[in-house]
């Protein structure tokens, strides 16, 4: 299977950080992202409703939105960056 384009959903509870990122990650070739989630109950429907090949998100909701994330992506990809201080990106 060979993908023409890697469809990416945004999660954040900060809409200035999700629209810098988007920037970031449109300006790729080969990205596109598909939807944006401010918090893990909009991330779930989103991944639901979107079927992105990536989901990329903060910690700060990962409490709520990992296990049910999981459930529904399947086999897409789930992102959670983190600092190695342990302070989440």
């Amino acid at each position: 299977m060979i993908i023409d384009e890697i469809t990416v959903l945004l999660v954040d509870d900060q809409e200035l950080f999700r629209e810098g990122v988007r920037v970031i990650i449109d300006a790729q070739e080969g990205m596109r992202v598909v939807g944006a989630a401010g918090d893990g109950v909009e991330a779930v429907r989103l991944v639901e409703e979107l079927r992105p090949d990536v989901e990329a998100t903060h910690g700060f909701h990962r409490a709520l939105a990992r296990g049910e994330l999981a459930a529904v992506v399947g086999a897409a990809l789930g992102v959670v960056a983190q600092l190695d201080d342990g302070h989440d990106v």
